[in-house]
């Protein structure tokens, strides 16, 4: 990526194109628009004809979105996003060549609503290093929403390191599939520290605890290094946190920029419940889940299956073959899904 603020405003390096994007890349959307105007180019929000580049990440041009179809009718190349930051960075829109996906993905470009699989992924999650961010490139990690002190409180930050981690469990035999987040929270204004932390079953609000206030980071440290080691079982600052310990919960890498903006459909094919065929939204706090889910999928491609639980059901989401299976039922309910974005 490319701290935009180190560049010279007159570069104008995007000059002549117009850029539009679909599902989830390094940055936000409103995040990528703005470095595209600073640098020259123009952001459409949608497919039209004046768009020169559509840009999108390897893993989702397989999937075909809406805005891919709506591109490949029109003409418009389908990029990787790397063809902004290189350019910006040589000081001239650069040609689309290597950048263009159909030609960099083994999987040439689908019909629109074919569900395609992904290229299979390790079944264990690759060892990791002490999860780190710096505020030049993956930016700080956001205080969880489920915070009272999200708007006065920022997550820690010592160096290069934020203290904050994610962590799932999972048992397939049993369909359970839970989440554990815990974070270092710091004043705004200094001061005071808490030790922030959110667990439960995936696709439900989950409890949450704050241990504080302290008046140093240090006793939050404390209650910081005494959970995590509790849950997952290895020391925070481990070279490497897999292969995951039995019955401990797994550390996952942290995930990409959720896109508030993105839609999840469901399929209905034969009339149910006085539905007609055709593609339905999920409601706002499934969406809002599912998005936060396909984006640790991103970022961990080996937690490609989800059991989230939703009302009365469970349901097997899997973000490869794009489907959720009702696991409560005995027919084990099968409906394609699809993201739009």
């Amino acid at each position: 990526q490319v701290c935009i603020a180190n560049l010279h405003p007159a570069a104008m390096a995007l000059a002549g194109g117009t850029f539009s994007m679909t599902g989830t890349l390094s940055k936000t959307r409103a995040q990528i628009a703005k470095d595209i105007k600073a640098n020259g180019g123009v952001f459409s929000a949608n497919v039209t004809g004046k768009v020169t580049h559509l840009l999108c990440s390897p893993y989702e041009f397989t999937l075909c979105t809406e805005k891919q179809c709506a591109a490949q009718a029109k003409g418009i190349p389908v990029c990787t996003e790397e063809i902004i930051w290189d350019s910006i960075k040589a000081g001239k829109l650069l040609p689309i060549g290597k950048y263009d996906l159909s030609k960099l993905s083994d999987t040439p470009a689908h019909a629109a609503g074919k569900v395609v699989h992904a290229p299979p992924a390790a079944a264990l999650p690759p060892a990791k290093k002490a999860r780190t961010a710096t505020k030049a490139t993956a930016g700080a990690p956001a205080v969880s929403v489920r915070s009272d002190l999200a708007h006065s409180h920022n997550v820690y930050q010592e160096g290069s390191v934020f203290w904050d981690a994610e962590m799932v469990q999972q048992d397939a035999a049993s369909n359970m599939d839970k989440f554990y987040d815990i974070q270092i929270l710091e004043s705004k204004t200094g001061g005071d520290y808490y030790c922030f932390q959110h667990w439960g079953r995936a696709g439900t609000a989950g409890q949450t605890n704050s241990e504080g206030p302290f008046g140093s980071e240090e006793p939050a440290k404390k209650v910081f290094l005494k959970k995590f080691r509790e849950k997952c079982g290895y020391p925070w600052g481990s070279s490497s946190y897999a292969p995951a310990k039995p019955g401990k919960y797994t550390v996952v890498e942290r995930m990409a920029a959720v896109d508030g903006s993105v839609k999840w459909e469901y399929q209905v094919v034969k009339p149910v419940d006085g539905k007609k065929p055709g593609w339905y939204p999920y409601e706002a706090g499934a969406t809002a889940n599912m998005e936060r889910y396909f984006a640790q999928f991103a970022s961990n491609e080996w937690l490609h299956v989800r059991y989230v639980h939703s009302g009365t059901y469970t349901y097997k989401v899997d973000f490869r073959a794009m489907t959720q299976t009702n696991v409560d039922l005995p027919t084990h309910t099968t409906r394609n899904i699809r993201r739009r974005g």
